[in-house]
């Protein structure tokens, strides 16, 4: 069973925690863990610290302003709106934390928020930026990926490739039990059998990418069903309950200014709210990553191998194309005209002017092609209404129509 926080240490971490501590590492000459480097933030007396030298017994602690309290840069009475409580009490509580620390044995080194803002503006802090990078952890999900989405132009043929992904699962390799986390001293990267972070200078011969990239912007995806019906059915079949995102969204109904309320100011993440009606709001949220539940049916390592293995398989058979062609099913011909109206329901024109149909549940001898062919699927899926003859007389209509 994999995580769901993932296998380091989950606690939030900023990015210039991260700089300061590689900052002083070297000149301090000891190797400070922390949460990029190790298994995630350290945990000294049963608090989780920025940084830890094992060598010196030293606790580093990076405060940020806003999160602690700072007395310099906000009045001791100003209600903190994220922890719901004074500055002061959150400062007086990260005081007792490293009062604690002080009398369990441990030295204390502190960095204020705003005095590592002057420390960014010296030249020496800039030539270590020049040279510093913060990696944020490697996240399994990030190598899972679908099937090649790519836009063509050029003719379209009908070349089998049976069953890929039940393929993989059965024929190739996935690593077993739990990982070891690496995070420096690396060995060449052919000697891992492992998901790997890294960058990749794509090469420039390869028509179908091995390695995928999200280029589009979420927020510009145009709602398209057919589409989105298709990718649903993917994702809920055999192998695709490994990779199940286990945050959807969630949608909830409230009817009282009190309910409103709650909805607003709790951890969730608030994705829309609407009024169906002037009585009632909806909230369409996800869950805080911290509180999603653990869940023992999937196993993201195993769905990212299957994707990766995927893209790999049809390379090996792509090479054959230099002793020879695949089977082709059309003979020779090309498809000139493509429609379909869902998961097992399309038609298409060929080149020399015959087409094909095929619809699920349908035998299409010689009476049915006369209803149901290329003109009438994609009748239906151009039009809202159509009228279905053959027995009693029945209308479809249709909120909504989508062509693929």
């Amino acid at each position: 069973m994999v995580p769901v926080q993932g296998y380091c240490n989950s606690t939030n971490f900023s990015r210039d925690s991260i700089r300061w501590l590689d900052f002083v590492a070297p000149t301090e000459g000891h190797r400070i863990l922390h949460a990029l480097n190790g298994t995630g933030e350290p945990k000294i007396a049963g608090y989780s610290v920025d940084g830890f030298c094992k060598e010196t017994n030293t606790v580093y602690q990076y405060q940020g302003c806003f999160h602690h309290g700072c007395e310099i840069c906000y009045d001791g009475d100003l209600i903190h709106p994220l922890a719901g409580t004074t500055m002061r009490s959150l400062r007086q509580k990260k005081e007792g934390v490293i009062d604690t620390l002080r009398q369990t044995g441990y030295n204390i080194i502190q960095m204020l928020e705003h005095d590592f803002v002057n420390l960014k503006k010296t030249e020496e802090f800039k030539e270590f930026l020049l040279q510093h990078e913060v990696t944020e952890r490697l996240n399994p999900r990030d190598a899972f990926f679908g099937g090649i989405k790519l836009f063509f132009e050029g003719c379209a043929k009908y070349i089998d490739f049976t069953s890929l992904y039940p393929w993989v699962n059965k024929y190739c390799e996935y690593p077993v039990g739990h990982p070891e986390i690496i995070t420096e001293d690396f060995q060449d990267i052919d000697s891992y059998f492992s998901l790997v972070k890294c960058k990749v200078f794509p090469p420039k011969n390869l028509f179908h990418p091995v390695l995928p990239f999200r280029c589009n912007d979420k927020n510009s995806i145009n709602v398209h069903l057919g589409q989105r019906s298709v990718a649903k059915l993917a994702l809920n079949s055999f192998w695709g309950r490994w990779g199940m995102n286990l945050n959807k969204s969630k949608l909830t109904f409230v009817s009282t200014v009190l309910d409103f309320s709650k909805m607003l100011i709790d951890k969730k993440h608030i994705k829309d709210v609407f009024l169906p009606t002037p009585e009632i709001a909806a909230f369409q949220w996800t869950q805080n990553n911290y509180f999603v539940t653990q869940d023992s049916s999937t196993n993201i390592f195993i769905a990212a191998f299957t994707t990766c293995h995927a893209r790999l398989t049809p390379y090996s058979e792509i090479e054959k194309l230099n002793e020879g062609i695949y089977t082709d099913e059309l003979n020779g011909g090309t498809i000139t005209s493509f429609v379909t109206g869902g998961p097992k329901n399309y038609a298409y024109k060929l080149s020399d002017g015959s087409e094909i149909c095929k619809i699920r549940g349908f035998t299409l001898n010689f009476q049915n092609s006369l209803v149901l062919n290329y003109d009438s699927v994609k009748e239906l899926v151009s039009k809202k209404t159509v009228a279905l003859s053959g027995g009693k007389k029945k209308t479809i209509k249709r909120k909504n129509c989508f062509v693929l």
